[in-house]
């Protein structure tokens, strides 16, 4: 998404919504949607939790932290 807002001043919350809603990643439209909400702290993933989403990260051999992409749950 860097490359798309390349040169687009993101000065607003609206201004980034609609730019990240006109994003196409591979043939498909991102859904984007404002969270207005605070995160609760403390809240972590079971053991059996955490393994599932880890079978959806592909993990960088040379940047295992911080080189991470993660597969979307598909929705049919």
């Amino acid at each position: 998404m860097e490359q798309s807002w390349n040169g687009y001043l993101l000065d607003s919350v609206e201004t980034v919504l609609k730019r990240a809603g006109n994003f196409i990643w591979r043939g498909v439209k991102t859904t984007v949607s404002l969270l207005t909400s605070v995160y609760q702290k403390g809240i972590t993933l079971c053991t059996k939790e955490k393994a599932e989403l880890e079978k959806r990260l592909d993990r960088s051999t040379q940047l295992p932290q911080w080189d991470i992409i993660i597969r979307p749950l598909t929705v049919n």
